[in-house]
């Protein structure tokens, strides 16, 4: 099988345990639909491995290399980025160039930890939050000592 991109010969390269179709010359990886399905156990947002449905398409350059037809070029939302795919609609191939991986990679990696750098308290921000609290506890021990004064002014406690 030939690389859709530059039609030289493909290799098989592992990734995250599964071998997978690499171009040694332009560095991009063909997922056959297999490949997709064992890379997903690993990684949950892969492309079309949740059957995703493209909204936004692009042009694709190649074709696919097992069926030869053009391939469907779309930008599929993962993690926080956008990955350029082209997929084949015969097959089910996905091409997917090295920096895309590589970005999904980094993602992955990165899964369960806030990437947003993380805002330092204010003293005023802490303030705040101390006096809201107490506010807070304030209003409900005036609520109970206005319902237990009504409660012994009903009764009869002061007569």
């Amino acid at each position: 099988m030939n690389c859709p991109q530059c039609e030289q010969p493909l290799g098989e390269r592992p990734l995250l345990e599964t071998p997978v179709a690499f171009c040694d010359v332009c560095k991009g990886w063909w997922f056959e639909p297999q490949d997709v399905k064992a890379l997903s156990r690993y990684w949950k947002d892969f492309p079309d491995a949740s059957g995703f449905t493209p909204k936004k398409s692009r042009e694709a350059l190649s074709s696919c290399p097992r069926c030869g037809i053009p391939l469907l070029g779309y930008y599929h939302p993962a993690y926080n980025t956008v990955v350029k795919v082209e997929k084949c609609k015969r097959c089910g191939g996905a091409w997917l160039d090295d920096n895309e991986v590589r970005r999904l990679t980094v993602y992955r990696e990165n899964t369960g930890r806030d990437r947003r750098p993380v805002k330092a308290e204010t003293p005023a921000a802490r303030y705040l939050k101390k006096t809201a609290t107490f506010a807070i506890v304030a209003a409900a021990a005036i609520i109970l000592m206005v319902t237990l004064f009504i409660y012994l002014v009903k009764s009869g406690a002061f007569n």
